[in-house]
């Protein structure tokens, strides 16, 4: 999170002094963006993870079914995003940044490298992101601006399934949110209540920024999870909490 506001602010203090230095005929300060375009296509990268108890240690979201990474060199999971973004200007810059994003997670890791390093766990994850935060643009030059932006992300879990196979190809599959079970020799059965892994409902808080040149957007930002998701027990001892550390996407607005 320091990280992506040191590069935010850095971002918004060179743009200033860049327009100063064009000379006083030329810089004006801008309370009103000239150009207004609420509505746009957004495709991004984003990277997920999580952090189980009190530990600071970031796990990849992958290996959330077993609240343990065994891959130690991959600390986040990236993910795809695409959606479309409702940005809404009222007056002096100051608008409301939402939408809608579609987000899928593939991934494929080794349980325990050093106990079982043929056991394999793959997941597919697909949620919602529905972002709802106060947001600033200032528009140094014509159709040239920076934006800044802060709030919470109602995330929600659609459909996510975990499997686990080992050297001889047997495996088992559980939903990441049901707990509906099945393996390689046809046993299935319904999920139950207490079988469930992870909550559908996160909530997130994020901040960013970017450029905008006319209608085209670069964005980056980070989101920080703020409720327990773990479905089995709400210990604090035991609490998991998703993140997205870092996000960049591209989108054109209209």
């Amino acid at each position: 999170m320091k990280k992506i506001l040191l590069l935010i602010t850095t971002l918004v203090v060179s743009m200033m002094v860049f327009a100063e230095g064009e000379g006083e005929k030329k810089f004006k300060f801008n309370p009103e963006p000239s150009d207004i375009r609420p509505i746009g296509l957004t495709v991004g990268y984003v990277q997920k993870s999580f952090k189980y108890g009190s530990n600071i240690k970031e796990h990849a979201w992958s290996s959330v079914p077993v609240y343990y990474s065994g891959d130690n060199d991959v600390k986040r999971q990236g993910t795809l995003q695409v959606g479309l973004n409702i940005n809404p200007e009222f007056r002096y810059g100051i608008g409301l940044q939402t939408g809608l994003f579609y987000e899928l997670t593939p991934s494929v890791s080794n349980f325990d490298p050093e106990i079982n390093p043929d056991l394999k766990i793959s997941l597919i994850d697909h949620e919602l992101s529905i972002p709802l935060r106060i947001s600033y643009r200032y528009e140094i030059v014509k159709n040239f601006s920076v934006f800044l932006f802060t709030g919470p992300s109602f995330d929600i879990g659609l459909a996510g399934t975990y499997k686990k196979m080992n050297e001889n190809g047997d495996w088992t599959k559980r939903d990441l949110y049901s707990g509906a079970y099945s393996d390689s020799y046809g046993n299935s059965e319904k999920g139950e209540k207490g079988e469930k892994e992870i909550k559908r409902f996160h909530l997130m808080w994020g901040v960013g920024g970017g450029l905008q040149f006319k209608g085209l957007r670069l964005t980056l930002q980070g989101d920080w999870g703020l409720n327990n998701i773990n479905a089995v027990t709400q210990k604090a001892s035991d609490a998991v909490k998703l993140s997205k550390p870092f996000a960049i996407n591209l989108s054109y607005m209209f």
